[in-house]
């Protein structure tokens, strides 16, 4: 497994995520983010602005960025 790290981007800052997650694929990092960004705009968990999600490699490469959250 290796391993990922789900940032949150807001236009050219970043907020780096503290905790590294396990998955087998960077596709399957992408996977569960989208149901994560979908379960939280689901339960009206706030607002997110501009903000996006940023999947970066365990070297903190970005690899992919998510769509907007709004």
């Amino acid at each position: 497994m290796a391993q990922f790290y789900l940032n949150i981007r807001d236009g050219d800052e970043v907020i780096r995520d503290p905790e590294a997650y396990q998955f087998p694929t960077a596709q399957a990092a992408r996977d569960a983010t989208v149901t994560i960004v979908r379960d939280m705009l689901r339960g009206h968990a706030g607002d997110f602005g501009n903000r996006q999600i940023e999947i970066a490699d365990a070297t903190g490469h970005a690899i992919a960025i998510s769509t907007s959250m709004t």
